[in-house]
């Protein structure tokens, strides 16, 4: 999750203004919203052990959160 949140990072700096930054987090935040989705199903359909699904929930949670601050700071 670490990777994300700098690759994340990484490609805000590359952008030129705070709009296309604000979209590209968007997306982000869309991203990671998917992976919260899937750990779900992947969970209740037992292909992924419970144990990581909830790992993958509670840090795709934080990211999203941190995602939203920054989010809230280039507003």
């Amino acid at each position: 999750m670490l990777f994300l949140s700098h690759r994340i990072s990484r490609k805000r700096s590359e952008r030129k203004s705070n709009p296309d930054s604000i979209r590209f987090l968007g997306y982000a935040k869309g991203s990671i919203a998917e992976l919260f989705t899937q750990a779900s199903v992947a969970s209740n359909l037992n292909i992924l052990p419970k144990e990581t699904a909830s790992y993958l929930k509670k840090e795709s949670m934080e990211i999203s959160s941190m995602i939203e601050a920054l989010i809230k700071r280039l507003q």
